[in-house]
């Protein structure tokens, strides 16, 4: 019984068998402009198909190979991607519509005896409940180099065992006549070269992924370098303006030699340079001190409000790099987020830290008019080049996260909250000291 006259449109039907699987593989692929229009174009181009006869040369359906041309060059129509990668998709669909095909077919001839009807209410829901899985589960780059240029000796097998098939496909009809032992090889045929498609797919996702993962991790060490080098240019500094206010204390007291009028007017201009050491904070850390002296120096600059109450000891069991990094980011986020304010008493930063139990809490708090995007607990970068921005956050994430501790941002009305937890270890000490506090006032 010829069952395909049953389901077949002239040959428009196997063209769509092809097509619409094709549309779902590559559907997060770059497309061209005005993909809608273009996908209409070809729905309107492929209806003569349903007039268009079935022709052979010798055992081969010559119909069947111009429908996946068209197929192919449909997707190249819509998709901006190379021909190599097209034609990898084209492969996988023309395997899933073969074993859906063939599948059905095991069906329709275990049925015996059918008519239109039936064919139809096995056929529709078949290849619908198919579209819907694949969808669903399988895998899908939206890499540029996900398909064909993922795995090319992988492809190569896929596409020659499709090939094949397509051969034992036509020269067994030609010579006898289909048997269930023929159908279950040729759906094997087609389960391997959809298998091995996958497994290219997800290979190409492992990739992306482990690439992603490795740019992050140079990101981070480049971060934790800078900070280094950061931290060791502004002790030297620190270093450098502590030996200078010593310095002016010893000649203050010479200065009480000269007469009252040039004593008076030298002690002025020494009292006023003295007054930078009240800036360079003793919180017991020196890594935290210099942090906290560079910051304040800069909250000063700005007329930013700066305070902070903090035991520097309870951090013992933090890297200085860490430290320098975890504390310099989020201060630097701070105070680019108040630069912003343009009345100067919202310009205000709050630093506390304190040892809960077992655990380091520690609590920055910024004013910010500005609605501030949140995903995930983290805020949404607003830049337009997000690639290159938000790499001080991923570094304390980094971070927080190598302590075993957790870290989360929000917006309460105008004030912005940080609110990072870290475990202590045992016997690294803690914030058991008085707090030691500072408070930078904008001149």
């Amino acid at each position: 019984m010829d069952y395909y006259s049953y389901i077949l449109l002239g040959q428009l039907n196997f063209f769509y068998e092809v097509f619409i699987p094709l549309l779902i593989l590559m559907r997060k692929q770059e497309k061209r402009s005005l993909p809608i229009l273009r996908l209409a174009a070809v729905v309107a181009l492929s209806a003569p198909l349903a007039f268009m006869p079935f022709f052979e040369i010798g055992p081969f359906g010559m119909s069947y190979l111009i429908c996946l041309a068209l197929a192919f060059l449909a997707g190249l129509f819509i998709f901006k991607v190379s021909a190599l990668d097209v034609l990898f998709y084209v492969v996988e669909a023309f395997a899933i519509q073969h074993l859906m095909w063939d599948l059905l077919f095991i069906i329709y001839e275990s049925i015996g005896l059918i008519n239109q009807a039936i064919a139809l209410s096995i056929y529709i829901p078949m290849y619908i409940g198919m579209y819907v899985l694949m969808f669903c589960f399988f895998p899908v780059s939206d890499s540029k180099n996900g398909g064909a240029k993922g795995r090319i000796t992988e492809f190569v097998i896929a596409l020659l065992t499709i090939c094949f098939t397509y051969i034992i496909s036509s020269l067994i009809p030609w010579y006898s006549e289909w048997n269930i032992l023929y159908r279950l090889y040729v759906l094997l045929c087609c389960t391997f070269v959809i298998v091995l498609q996958c497994g290219v797919l997800v290979h190409s996702k492992l990739k992306e992924r482990n690439r992603a993962l490795e740019q992050d991790k140079i990101v981070l060490e480049e971060l934790l370098s800078r900070e280094q080098k950061k931290y060791a240019f502004t002790k030297d500094t620190i270093d450098l303006i502590n030996i200078k206010c010593h310095d002016l204390k010893h000649q203050i007291n010479t200065l009480r030699y000269l007469s009252d009028e040039e004593r008076e007017k030298s002690l002025g201009d020494f009292e006023k340079a003295v007054m930078i050491y009240g800036n360079i904070a003793k919180t017991g850390n020196e890594t935290l001190d210099i942090i906290l002296t560079e910051k304040s120096f800069l909250c000063e600059r700005y007329g930013i409000r700066f305070t902070y109450m903090i035991e520097g000891e309870g951090l013992s069991f933090m890297a200085p790099a860490d430290i320098s990094s975890l504390f310099g980011n989020a201060l630097d986020n701070a105070i680019e987020s108040v630069m912003k304010e343009k009345e100067l008493d919202k310009r205000v930063i709050k630093l506390n830290a304190s040892k809960k139990r077992t655990y380091l809490s520690v609590h920055i708090e910024n004013y910010c008019t500005e609605k501030v995007k949140f995903r995930d607990g983290m805020p949404v970068s607003g830049k337009s080049d997000k690639a290159n921005h938000g790499f001080g956050m991923k570094s304390m994430q980094y971070i927080v996260g190598k302590y075993g501790g957790n870290m989360l941002m929000s917006q309460n009305d105008c004030l912005v909250n940080l609110d990072i937890i870290l475990p202590v270890p045992a016997g690294s000490g803690g914030l058991s000291a008085p707090d030691v506090g500072g408070e930078v006032q904008p001149v």
